[in-house]
């Protein structure tokens, strides 16, 4: 799946789950003041998402305030509020994508395929160690990974770096656990070639990385 239909299935789910949330506004939700608490049970899924898609943000923000204390406006406003919040997400979203990628993200996601066209024709070189295409395919992988942490705005923990990026992509819903376990695979298997550890290190086995490290990105752009 491609970064932009990725995010396409984001938007649509925000726009389909706004229309759910102001449809039972109107038709099943208490009228009275006071009642927000009866609210929340049905915008919690709406409050994960955001947390998930668009940490720190405004939309964020505004979306946990109403969690935060017991609100005297009646649910059917709380639900509109947070059925507003999605669309407002949407939107946004849409029209910033719509829009060239920054030229940091930009630059990063070139050096990747750069980098990794370098890393098949080193691979196709006999005389060349495997532990040289299996290096530069790390750093393809690692610059990449920093282009996806930087277009989403995530602020990583930890020391910059392949393992660090992919926790920070997976934490923000961007990454599936099988892909962190490729990618924590292929990360050791760089560092090991990086550091002179040849013991496992072979032609097949550097092919086989580059293979994975070309379809994740396939994938991915």
């Amino acid at each position: 799946m491609s970064a932009q239909n990725g995010l396409d299935e984001l938007v649509r789910w925000a726009n389909a789950e706004a229309e759910r949330l102001r449809g039972l506004s109107e038709r099943h939700l208490p009228l009275q003041a006071g009642t927000a608490s009866y609210a929340l049970q049905h915008v919690t899924s709406a409050l994960a998402f955001l947390q998930r898609v668009a940490p720190g943000t405004t939309f964020t923000r505004s979306a946990e305030t109403l969690f935060e204390k017991e609100s005297n406006q009646h649910a059917a406003w709380v639900v509109k509020s947070m059925a507003a919040i999605l669309e407002a997400w949407a939107k946004s979203t849409s029209e910033t994508w719509a829009q060239t990628l920054p030229f940091e993200v930009q630059s990063r996601i070139e050096a990747a395929t750069d980098l990794m066209e370098q890393v098949q024709l080193l691979l196709d070189e006999p005389k060349v160690h495997p532990a040289a295409p299996t290096v530069l395919a790390g750093a393809a992988l690692e610059e990449f990974l920093r282009s996806r942490v930087v277009a989403m705005g995530l602020t990583p923990n930890g020391k910059p770096g392949i393992n660090t990026y992919a926790a920070a992509l997976q934490a923000a819903g961007d990454l599936s656990r099988q892909e962190v376990k490729d990618i924590t695979a292929w990360a050791g298997r760089r560092n090991d070639a990086a550091h002179g550890d040849f013991d496992d290190l072979t032609r097949e086995s550097a092919r086989l990385m580059v293979d994975g490290i070309n379809l994740f990105l396939q994938k991915r752009t």
